[in-house]
């Protein structure tokens, strides 16, 4: 019986030894394990990342809603400034942001509205437009290595109302021209409108390469060989301000679709600096090197001497030998500057700055060549049999605006 108690209490301490030492043991080999998984998330941290988010999917939907307005008035007195101007800005941009392991699509919907008011406009319109935006954009990209990713890239702009030559419908109000006595199709035949709802409308799509500058930085790169961009403008004589193929030399008639291919370049950066401050801006470069938009610029050989001379015999001195066609190229900068006093409140500060070879207009020395004889060189453009009509030949030029306004913006 003694000896039974004895084998017993021999195989319990066995055993808690052995229990205790395969728990030892257990420890140490998660602990290895542990370590192991460890040091092989560390070497290779970008692709256990995209093994863990292989199994789960990301939408995202920010975006910012702004309403800004500024105000300015002179007394009859003030030497810097005459009347009061009031003006009312309004901006929203709609996100869609998708992530997935290593799938990326990025979705954008920006949308603007500017006027302004001010009784001291020589004639009507008294509210006047002063930007117009309507773009979508849409971006999807592939992991090709760390910050770089395969993408193609989709696009469609225009804008939602008519532009007018508003100083072209002053210089008209003298010779009894009404504005607001006329529709949409008269305005149009008369020349005053620039351009409207999808006259012009542009949509791109490409091919090629997003990289981002540094993981610490919202700054993109996109650089395609693989772009095409098509110019769409359905009326005639809005056709004429954007370079499209004139097909009937009687009837004026332009063809409403223009194409070219080529690269397309793209920068993108964004930066809060501190609470208060944030930059961001933009910059987009095509250069086409298929498809000719028809630039009514001068040739070398052009005889401009001979048409400053005897105006009366400018379309027998300017043949269409003069117009030279060139590949469509165009860059848009653009950047904001945003000051925020609370979470609602901003001051906001925008510009842009464009050139866009295929959006012509009179080139203005030669509008005024004939100074000396009238001081109105710019005859109503009713007036289709005067000499001065439309006689300055069209070239395109850098364009830039610049707008600053107290906003209130909301963001989600």
């Amino acid at each position: 019986m003694r000896m039974k108690k004895q084998l017993f209490v021999s195989l319990f301490v066995v055993s808690a030894v052995a229990t205790g030492f395969a728990q030892d043991v257990k420890v140490d080999e998660n602990n290895e394990v542990k370590s192991v998984v460890t040091s092989l998330a560390k070497a290779d941290a970008a692709n256990v990342k995209t093994e863990i988010a292989a199994d789960t999917a990301s939408w995202k939907f920010p975006g910012t809603l702004t309403l800004s307005g500024v105000q300015t008035s002179h007394n009859p007195y003030s030497v810097e400034g005459e009347g009061t101007v009031v003006g009312v800005d309004f901006s929203a941009t709609f996100n869609a942001n998708y992530l997935r392991a290593k799938h990326k699509w990025n979705s954008k919907l920006e949308l603007g509205y500017g006027t302004n008011y001010s009784k001291n406009y020589e004639a009507e319109p008294f509210w006047r437009k002063q930007n117009d935006e309507l773009k979508l954009t849409t971006k999807y990209g592939y992991l090709a290595d760390k910050n770089v990713y395969y993408t193609a890239l989709a696009s469609f702009e225009t804008q939602f109302t008519p532009t007018y030559s508003y100083d072209v419908i002053d210089s008209m109000s003298d010779d009894d021209f009404d504005f607001k006595e006329t529709n949409r199709e008269q305005r149009i035949d008369t020349g005053i409108v620039k351009n409207m709802f999808v006259n012009p409308a542009y949509a791109k799509m490409s091919l090629g390469l997003d990289i981002k500058v540094a993981d610490s930085l919202d700054f993109y790169f996109y650089v395609s060989p693989l772009s095409a961009r098509w110019t769409f403008c359905e009326n005639d004589i809005i056709a004429q301000n954007y370079s499209m193929e004139r097909i009937d030399d009687d009837d004026n008639i332009y063809k409403n679709t223009r194409f070219e291919a080529g690269v397309l370049f793209n920068m993108n950066f964004s930066k809060q600096f501190n609470d208060v401050f944030t930059l961001n801006s933009s910059l987009e470069a095509f250069f086409a090197a298929y498809g000719k938009p028809r630039v009514y610029q001068l040739s070398k050989d052009a005889t401009r001497n001979q048409m400053l001379v005897d105006l009366s015999n400018i379309y027998e001195d300017w043949t269409e030998a003069d117009y030279v066609a060139r590949h469509g190229r165009y860059i848009v900068w653009k950047t904001e500057f945003i000051l925020k006093a609370t979470k609602w409140l901003s001051f906001n500060v925008k510009t842009q700055l464009k050139y866009d070879n295929s959006e012509v207009d009179y080139h203005k020395d030669l509008i005024r060549a004939d100074k000396g004889d009238s001081d109105d060189t710019r005859l109503s453009l009713l007036n289709r049999n005067a000499n001065y009509y439309n006689y300055g030949y069209k070239k395109a030029f850098w364009q830039f605006w610049e707008s600053s306004a107290l906003a209130i913006s909301y963001s989600f």
